[in-house]
C-alpha cells in the first residue's frame, strides 16, 4: 500500500512540508487529504492552507 504522501500531487506535499512542524503531523494531514469513496477529488492547495491557518489560530488561543 502506498504512503499517503505518494498519493497526493507534489504541490500538496510542498504545502505540507512548508507549513507543518513535523513528520507525524504531515502524515496525518496527508492521510486526511486522500479522497475517500464518497469524496472523489483532492482538496486544493488553498483549502489545505486555509485549514492549516485555522489550526494555527485555534492553537494560539
Amino acid at each position: 500500500m502506498q504512503q499517503a504522501a505518494a498519493q497526493l500531487p507534489w504541490g500538496h506535499n510542498l504545502v505540507l512540508l512548508d507549513k507543518l512542524p513535523g513528520p507525524e503531523t504531515r502524515r496525518w494531514y496527508a492521510a486526511q487529504a486522500i479522497p475517500t469513496e464518497l469524496q472523489t477529488s483532492l482538496p486544493s492547495i488553498e483549502q489545505i492552507e486555509r485549514e492549516l491557518a485555522c489550526d494555527d489560530t485555534s492553537a494560539q488561543t
